[in-house]
C-alpha cells in the first residue's frame, strides 16, 4: 500500500471509488470529480489516494486550489475534503498517512466540515481551528410556503433580472459581467479570494445553476440557487461579499434575497454563517441554527486572534467554500 497524489490514469478509478464509498451522493460521481478537476489541471496533484500494488484505490482526500487574504497579503492555499479510507484499513491509521502526505505541500492547507476524528488528526499536525460555519434555516415569506411544495428546482433563467431594495438595485449578472475584485472586502479577516476566475469556475459550471446578484453601486453581491428537500423548494444563499462588520450591509443583501424569493413565490431560505454579524441578522429574522456547526481549519499562526476566533469575528467563509453545498440538489 502506498499514499501518493492522483495521476491521470487514476481518474477513472477515482470515479469508481467515490461511487463505492459515497453511494448516497445525489450528484453523479463523475460529474462531481470532474467539477473539482476543472479549476486547474494541476489540481489533481492536490488529491491524495491510498493505492495497493495493483493500483486499486482504498482511500482518498480530495483537494482544490484556493487563495485567501490575511494581514494584507494573498496566500496560496488549498481546500482538503472528502477524506475517507475503506473500513478494513482504518485500524492501520492510513488516514493519518494521508494527512502527513498532504502536509508535504508547502502551501497552508484549509478545510471545512471535518468530523471530530478528522479534526483531531488535523490539529495534531499543525492545523488550527479558525471558526465554524453554522447552518441557518428560516421562513422568509410565510405566504409562499404552500407554493413551495412540489415546485422543483427553479431554473436560473426564471429568476428576476434585478430587484430594487433599500434604495439600491441588485442586478443579475451574466458570466461576461462578473467583476474582477483583487482586493479583500475586509482587511482584518481571514477571507478567501473572490476574483473573476473564481466566480466563473464556481458559479458557471455543469454542477449546479446559480444566480449572482450585484449591487449596481458597489462590489457587494450575493449568490442563490434552489434545492428540494422533502418535496419542498428551498432557496439557498450560497455566497456573498460585503463589509462583514456592517449589519446594515448584510441586512441589505438579505432584503435583496427576500425580494428575489417573493418574485419566485418561495418561502424558506437556508444559508451558512461564520461571523457574528451575519448570525445577528439571521437571528433577528427568526432563523434557527440547525445541525452541527462545520469547523473551519487552516495551517496558520493565529494565537494573536484567539479572542476574535472565539467571538466569531475572524473567518469569512460561506457554503461556497470547499465542498460546502456541492452535493445538495
Amino acid at each position: 500500500m502506498i499514499v501518493r497524489t492522483v495521476q491521470k490514469e487514476d481518474i477513472e478509478k477515482l470515479y469508481d471509488f467515490n461511487y463505492k464509498m459515497y453511494p448516497q451522493k445525489v450528484v453523479e460521481h463523475k460529474k462531481y470529480i470532474d467539477f473539482w478537476l476543472s479549476k486547474k489541471a494541476s489540481d489533481k496533484d492536490l488529491m491524495i489516494i491510498l493505492v495497493d500494488n495493483e493500483g486499486i484505490i482504498h482511500g482518498q482526500m480530495l483537494g482544490s486550489s484556493m487563495s485567501f487574504y490575511y494581514k494584507g497579503e494573498i496566500i496560496e492555499s488549498r481546500w482538503g475534503f472528502d477524506l475517507i479510507v475503506e473500513e478494513k484499513y482504518r485500524n492501520d491509521n492510513w488516514g493519518v498517512d494521508i494527512f502527513i502526505k498532504d502536509k508535504e505541500n508547502p502551501n497552508p492547507g484549509s478545510g471545512t466540515g471535518a468530523t471530530q476524528e478528522a479534526l483531531n488528526m488535523s490539529c495534531k499536525i499543525g492545523y488550527k481551528l479558525i471558526g465554524w460555519i453554522r447552518k441557518y434555516v428560516g421562513i422568509v415569506n410565510p405566504l409562499w410556503i404552500l407554493s413551495s411544495v412540489g415546485k422543483g428546482v427553479v431554473p436560473v433563467k426564471d429568476f428576476p433580472s434585478g430587484v430594487f431594495i433599500c434604495g439600491k438595485t441588485f442586478s443579475k449578472l451574466s458570466k461576461k459581467q462578473l467583476p474582477n475584485r483583487v482586493i479583500p472586502f475586509n482587511d482584518d479577516l481571514w477571507e478567501p479570494t473572490r476574483d473573476c476566475d473564481y466566480l466563473q469556475w464556481r458559479f458557471f459550471n455543469d454542477l449546479h445553476d446559480y444566480a449572482i446578484y450585484k449591487d449596481n453601486q458597489s462590489d457587494n453581491y450575493f449568490v442563490l440557487r434552489t434545492i428540494v428537500m422533502a418535496h419542498v423548494t428551498i432557496m439557498l444563499l450560497v455566497d456573498w461579499r460585503c463589509d462583514a462588520m456592517s449589519i446594515c450591509d448584510f441586512e441589505e443583501l438579505y432584503q435583496g434575497v427576500k425580494k428575489v424569493m417573493a418574485k419566485l413565490h418561495l418561502g424558506i431560505l437556508a444559508s451558512g454563517s461564520s461571523l457574528a454579524t451575519f448570525d445577528s441578522v439571521f437571528k433577528k429574522h427568526h432563523f434557527r441554527s440547525m445541525g452541527r456547526p462545520r469547523p473551519v481549519t487552516c495551517k496558520l499562526k493565529v494565537k494573536d486572534r484567539k479572542k476574535d476566533i472565539d467571538n466569531r469575528n475572524f473567518a469569512f467563509v460561506t457554503l461556497a467554500d470547499s465542498d460546502g453545498e456541492t452535493n445538495w440538489l
